[in-house]
């Protein structure tokens, strides 16, 4: 860039600071001071500046050659070159150490410039974590005086790590989801795009840092820029954008390629280009939205309706923005990314609920939201749900300000009428599980039950669960800190009724479970009913077969020719032969082991395994064998009818070693409501967990 862009552009600035600085800072008598609190980690401090106060010393001389009266507090004092270098940026902090509410009782700030987050990813938070941690900051300032302002910086992209930057930039796409939901509840609270200002130079990584996580002078300086026309509220953005195209040319409101006319009322693409290179329009007013309406206009035919598309979390508001093209046609709905103003990669295609194609008058809806799992695209037509469709890679829109639009191809019979374009704001958390409870409960397992809430209260289907367990009482305050169950899938509709079972439990043990539900905002419920269980207490038997033999004795049900030599036991039939043997010293065994002798070969543990479940004391019982082949690399459950193997009813791969000499197979049986269960193991590693639906025994 040549010296003279730039030196205008920074005039242009300055202007509007001196238009705007005694408007929003009169509060109060003339000359008050506002204080201002700089809060966060080492790019608040300022490292990498060549003067140690990162943007501080520019927004310092920013609100100073404005005539802003106001002064920066903290505890802390670093950078020279200007006069006030109080901060509370905290090197190497996470958001989870700043002691909010003791730098808010010390210096009781006007405004917060927070900037965290950085140290949180290093150390491989998760962008929902951190999000969570910065959420509660939020919370503390507005608990200590809601008149608090605070100005929420991105996250600074970082270089050591492509998968590290990618969960800032989840964080970031997170963080305007936040903030949009915390200002709508009553926070005072903005987001300042500093992220999205450094990476809209495509050399930022060369021109902008100092070091892998922290600016240079310029890259602060860009920051500086960012926080003053925030607090100074330079940009003109509006939360609701409708456009009938009834008084006249297309307003300025717009960024549209220049085809684009408005004829009978009607925006048309005009354009006789064959194709949909930068054939887009975009309302330049609103960002972060996530709904888009509109009509396919009368001068439509079917064609041009076919070509006609929404144009979804676009990075910018021109011609050549980046983001998703949604469109509909006479029987699905098919979604594409676009790059640089051009329609790129198909992301799915799926077939519309709506039978009839869209008609000249029919209204096009489209709501989207994103989460780890995905960018999600709901379309409805005429108000009938018409498809879902996602992109789980999220090839594009991962931008914290976004835009949305009309792409039309060129060369057709098209019409738009009735644009509305607005963000649907989700306050409203779940409900919270008010009758979670234990159905069965063994040595190892508890068979949970409860029943579902909804989205916003008892009304829609809720995101995820989080279901949590301790050997102390779970509370609001310490729910975090407690065992996190994985593996619950995705909520049923509000009503339905839920069910799992949470293994790996101790035997003779109290615990305590809670859970929390979440919707696709994040907005998160309260705590649930909180269920005490104590997990049966085993009555351990073993033998050891260390006896002469060779009969295995009147504990045992077994074939003859099952005997004990040299301390194990061994087949001793000269046919290929399953046999079994029956331990008479247990009833109703919730798990069930046995080691390989050293005399057993890879072969010879292949040909053996775990009967579980048999319905009598004889050796020709029914029930299940558990068996570990390790020719096939499979673990495969059995059906034992009269003491033979009969139907294999489950197999899978084995995730276990072989099993040889002195090797331990472990077998976990869960009574399940869907199921007989059976839980694997070789040598304390998880093998595989098999199942029988149909329950053929019940021994």
């Amino acid at each position: 860039m040549s010296c003279m862009p730039s030196k205008h552009w920074l005039r242009r600035v300055m202007v509007q600071m001196c238009l705007l600085a005694t408007a929003l800072f009169s509060v109060g008598a003339a000359h008050a001071q506002t204080k201002i609190m700089p809060l966060g980690n080492s790019i608040t401090e300022g490292t990498g500046s060549s003067n140690n106060a990162g943007f501080r010393y520019y927004l310092y001389n920013l609100l100073s050659n404005a005539n802003v009266p106001f002064d920066f507090v903290g505890s802390l004092q670093d950078g020279t070159g200007f006069a006030d270098t109080d901060h509370e940026g905290h090197s190497g902090f996470r958001a989870e150490q700043l002691d909010v509410t003791t730098y808010l009782n010390t210096y009781d700030p006007d405004y917060v410039l927070l900037e965290v987050g950085t140290n949180d990813i290093s150390l491989n938070e998760t962008a929902t974590q951190v999000r969570d941690d910065i959420a509660a900051i939020l919370d503390a300032i507005h608990a200590q005086d809601p008149a608090i302002k605070t100005f929420l910086s991105t996250v600074v992209p970082r270089k050591d790590s492509a998968a590290r930057q990618t969960t800032t930039e989840n964080l970031n796409a997170l963080l305007a989801t936040l903030v949009t939901a915390k200002a709508a509840a009553g926070q005072n609270v903005v987001l300042v795009d500093n992220a999205g200002r450094i990476m809209a130079d495509a050399n930022w990584e060369a021109n902008l840092m100092a070091d892998n996580l922290h600016p240079n002078d310029a890259g602060y300086e860009l920051m500086a820029v960012e926080f003053y026309n925030a607090i100074q509220g330079l940009a003109p953005t509006v939360d609701d954008f409708f456009d009938d195209f009834n008084t006249g040319p297309l307003s300025a409101n717009w960024t549209a390629h220049p085809g684009f006319q408005v004829q009978s009322n009607q925006l048309v693409n005009t354009s006789t280009v064959d194709a949909w290179n930068n054939h887009l329009a975009i309302p330049n007013v609103i960002t972060n939205s996530n709904v888009l309406e509109f009509s396919y206009g009368s001068l439509s035919n079917e064609e041009g309706r076919y070509f006609t598309g929404a144009a979804l979390l676009l990075n910018n508001a021109t011609t050549n923005a980046s983001g998703y093209l949604l469109l509909r046609n006479a029987t699905s709905v098919r979604l594409f990314t676009i790059v640089d103003g051009v329609p790129g990669a198909a992301v799915a295609t799926v077939n519309g609920s709506v039978t009839t194609p869209p008609q000249a008058g029919d209204k096009l809806r489209v709501e989207w939201r994103s989460d780890d799992a995905g960018h999600h695209f709901v379309v409805y037509l005429n108000d009938q749900l018409d498809a879902i469709i996602d992109d789980p890679a999220k090839l594009q829109g991962n931008y914290v300000t976004t835009y949305a639009g009309m792409m039309v191809h060129g060369n057709t019979t098209d019409g738009v009428d009735d644009f509305h374009l607005f963000k649907q704001i989700d306050n409203t958390p779940p409900a919270f599980v008010t009758n979670l409870s234990a159905t069965n409960v063994t040595s190892a397992t508890a068979d949970l039950r409860w029943t579902a809430p909804g989205d916003d209260g008892n009304t829609g289907t809720a995101r995820s669960y989080d279901l949590r367990y301790s050997t102390s009482n779970i509370t609001e305050s310490n729910f975090d800190s407690a065992t996190q169950v994985s593996g619950l899938g995705n909520p049923k509709p509000a009503g339905s009724i839920e069910t799992f079972t949470v293994g790996g439990l101790q035997s003779g043990t109290r615990y305590y479970f809670a859970l929390k539900t979440v919707d696709e905002i994040g907005n998160k419920s309260s705590l649930s009913n909180v269920l005490t269980v104590t997990t049966t207490t085993l009555t351990l038997s073993v033998d050891s077969f260390n006896r002469p033999g060779p009969s295995l004795g009147t504990n045992w049900a077994s074939d003859p020719r099952l005997q004990i030599i040299n301390n194990e036991v061994q087949h001793t039939a000269t046919i290929d032969i399953w046999t079994t043997a029956v331990y008479k010293l247990a009833r109703n065994a919730q798990e069930v082991s046995i080691t390989w002798g050293d005399n057993a070969t890879v072969f010879g543990a292949n040909f053996s395994g775990v009967l579980v479940m048999a319905d009598s004391f004889s050796n020709a019982p029914n029930g299940y064998m558990i068996q570990h082949s390790n020719e096939r690399v499979k673990t495969r459950l059995w059906h034992v009818q009269n003491g033979n193997l009969t139907t294999m009813i489950d197999e899978g791969n084995a995730f276990g070693p072989n099993t040889t000499a002195g090797s331990q197979m472990k077998v976990i049986v869960r009574k399940e409501t869907n199921a007989h269960v059976f839980d694997v193991y070789i040598n304390g590693i998880f093998d595989r967990t098999l199942s029988d639906p149909a329950k053929r025994e019940n021994g």
